[in-house]
């Protein structure tokens, strides 16, 4: 039976090592991140159901439980389900789940090594035993960034005498009470998809205002904000057209009027519009949300891979806002940073920012967006 509860923070054992790693490398494909912007384009989907969480749950405002799919099998173990989709998700959320692992065989099971592929992910397994023929519940966690768009981690379980690892895949779209799509993106690679059109709504059903596209006067289709009542679902046109092929923007950014939702993003595929940074950033982005002209804010970005490194430092080009470290946390594995954002003074409206990470002489950028108003 699957609760609402709490996962993955685990510490790798030596055991098996070979067999294990390849999970992770596996799971690191698709671990708390955006999806890749090679994969194919997506048809606009319905909302999932949304999830248990312990702040609000984005859009939906309400719980109906983690939506789970089938059994996942490693030699006697069965995890079931071995799928937990947490459906709309507000950004910075805990989202909880519990699922059970059954013994099949006739002797008790040593859990060896519970490890997630993020820090985002808490579990903690190694050294339980399940019982021959019996069960034991394993609770799960999941906490979501700051950045919208689909949220995927995992957590890879090794056991005694079992020389197969078994992996729980936990998926979430994190979402403010304004969801884009179509989702994983805008698909302008071709010329003749340079204009078209995209959709925003909210799924609670609630009425918003859409403010500007991309710092512009929003071009809607069957709506005229002089004349129509605010509604909860908009179609609105993009044209990148107009632009040079190098100002194609990564992220269409929309500003809306809902306090929970200041601004949407949404990615756009396109030649110029490719991210590769040189350090694995969980993120393609990071989202301030809104500021208040004066204020600071900060955002926290999990780096993959980093070993016990740090950073030296973080910095900004543009003459917008300045970037200071405030923190470095590490697992062994992954580095988990918080970078604090100030506008400078008499800065308002819609900040794009790239900041640049520095370690040694290898440095890369981040896109960072904020509202300040």
């Amino acid at each position: 039976m699957t609760l609402p509860r709490m996962l993955l923070n685990l510490a790798p054992s030596c055991a098996s090592f070979c067999a294990l790693s390849c999970a992770f490398a596996c799971a690191s494909l698709v671990a708390c991140g955006e999806q890749s912007s090679k994969q194919p384009a997506a048809t606009p989907a319905a909302a999932a159901p949304a999830a248990t969480t312990s702040s609000t749950v984005a859009a939906a405002g309400q719980s109906n439980g983690p939506s789970t799919a089938n059994r996942i099998v490693a030699g006697p173990i069965v995890a079931e389900p071995g799928i937990v989709d947490f459906g709309l998700v507000a950004p910075r959320a805990l989202v909880e789940a519990e699922i059970t692992l059954t013994n099949t065989s006739d002797r008790p099971v040593k859990i060896l090594v519970s490890k997630p592929t993020c820090q985002c992910t808490t579990v903690d397994m190694a050294g339980k035993v399940i019982p021959p023929k019996g069960s034991i519940q394993m609770p799960m966690s999941m906490q979501t960034s700051a950045a919208v768009g689909i949220k995927a981690a995992a957590v890879s379980l090794l056991f005694e005498g079992v020389q197969a690892p078994l992996r729980v895949d936990l998926k979430a779209e994190v979402a403010y009470s304004v969801v884009g799509r179509p989702v994983p993106y805008i698909d302008a690679l071709e010329a003749s998809r340079l204009s078209g059109t995209f959709d925003l709504e909210s799924p609670n059903g609630q009425p918003f205002r859409v403010l500007a596209v991309q710092g512009a006067p929003p071009v809607f289709v069957g709506f005229d904000p002089a004349v129509d009542a605010p509604r909860p679902r908009y179609t609105l046109r993009y044209d990148f057209r107009p632009l040079p092929q190098n100002a194609v923007p990564k992220y269409l950014l929309v500003e809306t009027d809902r306090e929970d939702c200041p601004l949407v993003d949404l990615r756009v595929r396109h030649e110029s519009t490719r991210i590769a940074p040189a350090f694995k950033f969980a993120e393609y982005r990071s989202m301030l949300g809104r500021v208040m002209p004066g204020d600071s804010a900060a955002f926290t970005l999990e780096v993959e891979e980093m070993g016990p490194a740090r950073f030296d430092a973080v910095y900004a080009l543009s003459p917008d806002a300045t970037v200071s470290l405030v923190d470095q946390k590490s697992d062994g594995k992954n580095l988990l940073v918080t970078v604090s954002v100030t506008p400078r003074p008499g800065f308002t409206g819609l900040l794009q920012l790239p900041v640049t990470f520095a370690m040694g002489p290898r440095t890369s950028e981040h896109l960072v967006y904020g509202l300040v108003k």
